[in-house]
């Protein structure tokens, strides 16, 4: 009698493993995006971004994405995402607070350390001091999902 309450006790316990496991994998999403007061063109992905950006330098007229990278990170977990030219960006996932926002520690190019809790599902814009050799500046936008990668 006790083995069949035991199986689905084990059943369950296995299953919350699993869901506990899932909840450590944070997804986060890195936008290289170059701003340029010589290009006119804005991406339509930045229609959002770029009048906010414009705000911090009225001369950017351009705005294009140039790399979009998706990577899974565990809590306590780190990855460095490419960007453009030799420039990458490094991400810690410190915690997930009881809110539901995650805490992380990027380490954007040419920027101190940047500590921060954001909440899913919304881009938080770091504009860098790096010029590309055209003089475009980069701009690297952070988002966590609530929901990991898809390969």
């Amino acid at each position: 009698m006790i083995s069949r309450f035991l199986l689905p006790f084990s059943v369950l316990l296995a299953l919350a493993t699993v869901v506990r496991a899932d909840d450590r994998k944070i997804r986060i999403t890195v936008v290289a995006v170059l701003a340029s007061s010589t290009d006119r063109e804005v991406d339509r992905r930045l229609a959002d971004l770029a009048p906010e950006l414009r705000k911090k330098d009225p001369s950017w007229t351009g705005f294009k994405v140039e790399r979009v990278n998706c990577e899974t990170i565990e809590l306590g977990g780190r990855k460095s995402f490419p960007l453009v030219d030799d420039c990458e960006v490094v991400i810690f996932v410190k915690e997930r607070e009881e809110s539901g926002c995650v805490r992380l520690l990027i380490k954007p190019a040419t920027l101190g350390d940047i500590s921060y809790s954001c909440c899913c599902d919304k881009f938080f814009p770091v504009i860098t001091r790096y010029e590309t050799r055209d003089k475009k500046r980069l701009v690297i936008a952070v988002l966590v999902h609530s929901s990991p990668c898809k390969k």
